[in-house]
């Protein structure tokens, strides 16, 4: 497994909690119950450049109150915490594939050597993955 943690979106400068990058792109962006929403539109145009599917995971508190924040293909997880101190997650929307994403958007926060290299070893790259 391959995640990715505090990754930076390189076009607009947000940050993302957690990027899962084994089959496909998938985010998850983190709200505590301390959190605000106001940094959340950028955050959101962060993510739906570069992820197939994106996750909310939010407090308690939050749980009603985020489905008024992110479009309709976003996932939300709420954590939950048991009396005995452990952290449970609990899923109340499954995420839908991301209708911003495409394979040129994805390809854009690669490096620019990693690109090269495809360019080189897989000069029908683009073919392939649809332009």
């Amino acid at each position: 497994l391959k995640f990715l943690s505090e990754f930076t979106f390189s076009h607009n400068g947000t940050i993302a909690d957690l990027l899962d990058i084994n089959h496909q792109l998938i985010g998850y962006e983190i709200k505590s119950d301390s959190d605000t929403y106001a940094r959340l539109p950028k955050q959101i145009e962060g993510y739906n450049s570069v992820c197939r599917k994106i996750y909310m995971v939010v407090g308690e508190s939050r749980s009603t109150s985020i489905f008024l924040h992110v479009p309709e293909f976003y996932g939300v997880i709420v954590a939950i915490r048991k009396e005995n101190g452990l952290v449970e997650f609990d899923t109340l929307r499954e995420a839908s594939n991301n209708s911003h994403w495409t394979t040129a958007s994805l390809l854009c926060w690669l490096p620019s050597d990693c690109l090269k290299k495809f360019a080189k070893e897989i000069p029908s790259i683009f073919d392939i993955y649809g332009g």
